[in-house]
């Protein structure tokens, strides 16, 4: 779907059903192929060799997600080696790197820093950070996936919140930021409509159109017994691995791409540096 949709961009058309899979799918109206997302124009510039254009998206996507934790630790006043370091930490992090393989998924996902440096300059009082907000909330819908989505829904709220209850407080108030945020939401939502629409038109003819059960909603949800991968995630062998089959009964195997990892060495590092930057 990425190398046909590039093919058809590059001869001046905009593709809206695809052939080349099976029985042909609706491209566009499916929508995981970004096919409005300013971030997949290489596949149009490189239409010819569509794993360079793969390689060079998802090699600028990564320099833009650390240039975004880099932003956004300078705006909360950290030092430039301290930011330096954060933005680094976040660019070789599993949960990211894993998702490559999903790129729309990684698109989406190297949106979120630049989401949280918009927060902040919204809640240090320049208006125009919500813009920037609405901005961000609009490319990370029109990258396709719903998971960044949905952490992004999640994330922006708990964040001002956060802000108001921990910490030095913002510049603006919690009715003005709760304001802001909205019209954040609404503009994002706006901007991303024009893939929304066809996919919500889509969705009641798809196979998961249907209810789903409570399993198939959470098959590859984290158990909380597998909650040992915060310290040791290779402990009981590595994620998916033959290794991990004894294990299968307990429901400890945890998907390589949601096998969480907060290191030890880490949080004693954290611990001993103490409340400062």
């Amino acid at each position: 779907g990425h190398a046909y949709f590039g093919r058809e961009m590059a001869a001046g058309r905009l593709p809206l059903w695809c052939d080349e899979a099976g029985a042909g799918y609706p491209l566009f109206a499916e929508g995981q192929n970004g096919p409005l997302y300013p971030g997949n124009l290489l596949r149009v510039a490189f239409w010819r060799h569509p794993w360079q254009a793969f390689a060079w998206t998802l090699l600028l996507h990564l320099a833009w997600a650390g240039l975004g934790v880099y932003k956004h630790l300078r705006r909360l006043d950290c030092r430039i080696p301290a930011a330096l370091a954060g933005a680094l930490a976040f660019m070789g992090s599993g949960p990211l790197l894993a998702r490559m393989v999903h790129i729309n998924c990684f698109e989406g996902l190297c949106w979120l820093p630049w989401l949280g440096a918009s927060l902040e300059k919204a809640l240090q009082g320049r208006p125009r950070g919500w813009l920037a907000v609405g901005l961000c909330l609009a490319m990370i819908v029109l990258t396709g996936h719903q998971h960044p989505v949905l952490l992004a829904g999640l994330w922006a709220p708990a964040y001002v919140a956060g802000r108001f209850l921990l910490g030095a407080k913002p510049a603006v108030r919690l009715r003005r930021a709760a304001g802001g945020l909205l019209m954040a939401g609404t503009l994002g939502a706006l901007l991303g409509g024009s893939v929304l629409l066809p996919l919500l038109e889509l969705a009641p003819h798809s196979v998961r159109g249907a209810a789903l059960t409570l399993h198939e909603q959470t098959v590859l949800s984290l158990e909380p017994a597998g909650c040992y991968a915060f310290v040791a995630p290779q402990w009981l062998g590595s994620p998916f691995s033959a290794d991990q089959s004894p294990l299968l009964q307990w429901h400890l195997v945890l998907p390589y791409e949601w096998c969480p990892y907060l290191p030890l060495p880490a949080l004693l590092l954290l611990c001993m540096a103490g409340p400062g930057r």
